[in-house]
């Protein structure tokens, strides 16, 4: 279990806020402060609030790489499966932790979680930018 002053460390929170924060308007997504973040990512998979909270963030996420306004927060977890193993593991040559039967995110290490989630931030921002290419082609 990670402690808030590790968490404070990791360069990717900040980020992350600030992609939601940059781009809450345009991409329709979750205002929140950074501490909101930091709690909820410590008690993600272990409080409701926080699992909620967590789950929409990858929601809001998932919607925009694959344009599926579909995607909830109820049926977000075969997308996220999807991306994951494309996108992460294929692209990205990193190992899946979400590839066996059991995997949950909520039940993940809390520095991997944050990892996947900056990680979504660039992939939604990869959706964004090739649908502006494809504008202008």
């Amino acid at each position: 279990m990670y402690s808030m002053e590790e968490l404070k460390t990791w360069w990717e929170v900040p980020a992350i806020a600030h992609f939601f924060s940059l781009f809450k308007s345009c991409f329709s997504l979750t205002d929140f402060t950074i501490e909101e973040l930091e709690e909820c990512l410590l008690t993600d998979g272990e409080d409701d609030k926080s699992t909620i909270f967590t789950s929409r963030l990858l929601t809001q996420l998932l919607q925009g790489c694959y344009s599926n306004p579909n995607i909830s927060v109820t049926t977000y977890h075969d997308t996220l499966l999807h991306i994951m193993k494309k996108r992460w593991e294929e692209e990205d040559g990193r190992v899946n932790p979400l590839s066996s039967a059991n995997a949950d995110f909520h039940s993940l290490p809390t520095m991997l979680k944050v990892q996947i989630i900056h990680r979504l931030t660039e992939y939604r921002l990869d959706a964004n930018v090739s649908v502006f290419v494809l504008v202008l082609c």
